[in-house]
C-alpha cells in the first residue's frame, strides 16, 4: 500500500496505515511525502514503513513494489 502523508481527513498517512495493519499485520507499506519534519521518518521507520520523498522516482516505487510482492508470494 502506498499512502500519502497529508490527507484530506483529519488522519494522517501513518494513521491510516496504523488502522489497516491492525486488520491486516504485515500489509506492506510506504508512505510518500514531501514533508522534511525528520519525526515524520522517525516514526515510519519504527513501523517499519518505507518513505519516499516528493516528487518520488518512479523506478524506486516500481522497486518497493516488485519487493513487496516477491515476499508476499
Amino acid at each position: 500500500m502506498l499512502a500519502d502523508y497529508r490527507l484530506s481527513t483529519d488522519d494522517d498517512g501513518l494513521a491510516v496505515i496504523a488502522a489497516l495493519r491492525e486488520r491486516w499485520p504485515g500489509l506492506p507499506t510506504a508512505l510518500v511525502t514531501a514533508e522534511h519534519d525528520p519525526s515524520i521518518r522517525i516514526l515510519a521507520a519504527a513501523a517499519g514503513i518505507s518513505v519516499f520523498a516528493k516528487p518520488a522516482r518512479p523506478a524506486a516505487i516500481r522497486d518497493f513494489l516488485t519487493e513487496v510482492s516477491v515476499t508476499q508470494v
